[in-house]
């Protein structure tokens, strides 16, 4: 659902907040970092994947470099992520399912 709401919100901040329509009741960073979270949540869990028609409204939603450096420095930190699980389950014997999973 979070999801939605922001591919909404990457649709309707740019065009009604010039307008005043919302009253400034949004701000800039806020507004890009829940529209950053949900595409990292995009990217990362792999149930919402049905959703992914909602990337390219949620990145032309963004406009700002800092939030995109956001979204990469997210993407580097999970693909880390798995090559430390690989690492782990080469070096450590035994199961690493509780840890890893």
């Amino acid at each position: 659902m979070a999801l939605v709401a922001a591919t909404v919100l990457a649709v309707a901040w740019p065009v009604l907040n010039p307008t005043g329509v919302l009253g400034g009741q949004f701000q800039k960073n806020p507004v890009g970092g829940f529209i950053a979270a949900a595409i990292l949540l995009l990217l990362g869990v792999r149930e919402l994947r049905r959703l992914l028609w909602c990337m390219p409204i949620l990145l032309v939603g963004l406009g700002a470099l800092a939030v995109v450096v956001i979204i990469v420095a997210g993407v580097a930190v999970r693909l880390n992520i798995r090559r430390l699980e690989a690492v782990a389950e080469a070096a450590l014997p035994g199961p690493l399912e509780g840890f890893t999973k």
